[in-house]
């Protein structure tokens, strides 16, 4: 983790992953999705080398990376960010906000935050061990927990709850609560740690850790989390054109923007109707709808604010290295206006940001204008689907789409009621942990 830049993948990230096998299937429960290929490249006497630290640390950032854009990218179709126009059959009901436990994309936003999580946890478990006294000036160790943290958070935003290890099912608050110890563990580390990155992992902790207490409802605890941020922090999480393993996950679904023949395969992702025609700066879109793999027509988006090749006025694809902006002081700030009520100053310069006139005096319903700038802000980062949610249960304003799908005859989206608006618990969890709740 490097301060102020996005993040590296390392080149040898498929050896990253096969090292985090090695070194977890000691301590992870039989049932976790990560599997052992080749337990033998990690040579037992490693196994207690504090230099083995820095591996483990480099290997749940990695994870990390793999995770985020993907649980990102999916999302944006079960909140309404993109449609979704693919014609394999398990993409109709994930979009329709109306899947089965079985359904494939269940089960791979499931199994991928549970592998953050679970490594997270359990390689810091190890960090802890093997380093003793020291563990608790590690940033290695301080990063580890953030990721663990940051995995709650995916859990308790986008799920309707979950286990962990294979213990009783936890509600979203629940997980939210285990998140915030996790980053404040973070933030004691890294401040004790004297590393050059270390205001880096605790600003990163802070505002996660803001994120988990507003989305809890402790408004208190998000506070003193959000006003420690500096206004100027960025975390961008960096993917790489090395390799398929390694691109950012919107890449291969929006990579086209020729409006001429093309092989109509290649993609599927358009801007949904929510976020069309805007003409805002910060969600930059083609003029004309244009033919997605199941034939229909949407907007194509191009590289929003919040990805790396963003320039305000210019037209950036997609591309396979995108950066993705995971965190920063602007969501602190945006935490600290939705508790304390939104400033005329502050919708201004968001306004500004995405080209809009300023508003003259604040609006008889200021939140429903923060809400509105924080969706355009965070367009495709993993914010919406939790967003939504806690607007339900924080203002009672529920914005998930309902009614006709676009252009298909007789295809509905699923009511916006409390079971449709969570990602729900996959069925393997559901027939391999005999302590779930029914």
């Amino acid at each position: 983790m490097t301060n102020g830049e996005p993040m590296n993948i390392p080149a040898n990230a498929s050896r990253v992953a096969l090292l985090l096998a090695a070194l977890i299937a000691p301590v992870l429960p039989a049932c976790h999705p990560l599997d052992v290929s080749n337990p033998a490249i990690i040579q037992e006497k490693q196994l207690g080398d504090t230099a083995m630290v820095t591996v483990m640390a480099t290997g749940i950032e990695a994870q990390f990376e793999n995770t985020f854009g993907y649980v990102a990218h999916f999302t944006a179709y079960f909140a309404d960010e993109l449609e979704d126009g693919h014609v394999y059959q398990p993409h109709h009901p994930f979009y329709r906000r109306e899947p089965d436990p079985s359904n494939d994309f269940v089960g791979g936003t499931y199994n991928d935050v549970h592998a953050l999580r679970g490594t997270a946890d359990s390689l810091g478990a190890r960090m802890q061990a093997l380093l003793g006294s020291k563990a608790l000036s590690s940033i290695s160790l301080a990063e580890a927990r953030v990721f663990a943290g940051y995995g709650l958070v995916m859990l308790g935003e986008d799920f309707c709850g979950s286990p962990i290890n294979a213990g009783p099912l936890l509600t979203p608050k629940q997980l939210f609560d285990l998140a915030i110890t996790r980053f404040k563990d973070a933030i004691a580390m890294a401040n004790a740690s004297g590393a050059s990155n270390a205001a880096q992992v605790a600003n990163l902790a802070a505002v996660e850790a803001a994120r988990a207490a507003l989305d809890a409802g402790e408004d208190a605890i998000a506070l003193s989390y959000a006003q420690q941020v500096p206004a100027s922090f960025q975390y961008w999480v960096k993917y790489s054109s090395n390799s398929g393993a390694q691109y950012n996950d919107f890449w291969q679904s929006i990579q086209s923007y020729t409006p001429t023949p093309i092989a109509i395969e290649q993609r599927w992702s358009g801007v949904s109707p929510s976020f069309s025609g805007l003409h805002d700066l910060r969600i930059p879109q083609t003029d004309s709808a244009l033919v997605l793999m199941d034939t229909r027509f949407f907007p194509i988006p191009y590289q929003p604010e919040s990805f790396s090749g963003w320039k305000a006025g210019a037209d950036a694809p997609f591309a396979k290295d995108m950066a993705i902006l995971g965190a920063s002081g602007l969501e602190a700030q945006y935490i600290i206006q939705e508790i304390n009520g939104p400033t005329l100053a502050f919708l201004n310069a968001r306004r500004a940001v995405g080209g809009q006139a300023p508003l003259a005096a604040l609006p008889s319903d200021p939140q429903a204008e923060l809400r509105d700038q924080r969706r355009r802000d965070f367009y495709l980062t993993g914010h919406r689907l939790g967003d939504l949610r806690r607007y339900i249960t924080r203002f009672g304003v529920n914005q998930f789409t309902t009614g006709p799908v676009p252009q298909v005859i007789g295809r509905v989206y699923a009511a916006a009621d409390s079971a449709h608006v969570c990602i729900p618990i996959s069925s393997s969890e559901r027939t391999g942990n005999p302590n779930l709740n029914p």
